[in-house]
């Protein structure tokens, strides 16, 4: 899907009568630019989740042996996000119709891919949701790494949450990554082995990819798990309030 974005095309002053000039750039996410470096991709067995300053902070793990470490850390605002879980329910049904179907033990082999997409809204991405003020410190992740991770709560008076902190000491997170990548836009396919997720960023003068991240079929249903619990724990806070003065 394309989106038009505006930008200045001179400098303020530069127009007639001193307006700024203005023109409708068109982006195409399918053509994006894809650089060498970020191409490969990388494989995630488990994701965490925090929303912090306006924004979510997806990290995607790799967990397959120790220390587990972040694989890539994307940010995205919370319509983009809102976008991606939808698409990527939407994906999954799909590949459950077409690879398991009700009474088949293994999905289809040597399918082709399907893609599905989940861009950004036009216009401003944060409109009804309130952002939290920058250095807000962050809400405890959510996470899909498997229960080793996140035991269950023991019998008797509930036991202190895990700090983001004590999470992050348990992680390997280059240096490199600590400022992630942003994306607007996130491009799905899938086979009948793995999904891809494709995160873009539609800038002027193209878009370019700026994670491509790999899941295991297995797996995208505790991913899906993970960000719709986010995505729900967000709408919650930023529901505003009824007519009587309550929780809408």
């Amino acid at each position: 899907m394309s989106e038009e974005t505006q930008i200045p095309s001179g400098s303020a002053g530069g127009g007639e009568e001193g307006a700024p000039l203005y023109e409708r750039i068109r982006h195409n996410p399918v053509a994006a630019r894809v650089p060498e470096d970020v191409g490969g991709g990388v494989l995630a067995t488990g994701s965490m989740v925090m929303m912090t300053n306006g924004v979510f902070v997806v990290d995607f793990l790799a967990t397959m042996v120790a220390p587990h470490r972040v694989a890539a850390r994307v940010i995205v605002l919370p319509a983009t996000f809102a976008r991606l879980v939808g698409a990527l329910k939407e994906s999954y049904a799909q590949y459950e119709q077409r690879f398991a179907p009700a009474g088949s033990a293994t999905p289809e082999a040597n399918a082709d891919p399907t893609d599905s997409a989940a861009p950004a809204p036009e216009g401003p991405a944060e409109t009804n949701p309130s952002p939290q003020p920058v250095g807000a410190p962050a809400t405890e992740p959510t996470s899909s790494e498997g229960a080793e991770s996140m035991p269950p709560a023991a019998p008797g008076p509930p036991a202190q949450s895990m700090q983001v902190s004590d999470r992050y000491d348990q992680l390997k997170l280059p240096d490199e990554m600590l400022g992630g990548s942003f994306a607007s836009t996130v491009m799905i396919r899938y086979t009948s082995d793995e999904f891809c997720l494709d995160f873009i960023a539609n800038f002027y003068p193209k878009s370019v990819l700026t994670n491509r991240v790999y899941l295991a079929s297995g797996r995208v249903a505790a991913f899906i798990k993970t960000f719709s619990g986010s995505l729900q724990k967000f709408q919650e806070q930023h529901r505003g309030p009824g007519p009587a003065g309550g929780r809408a």
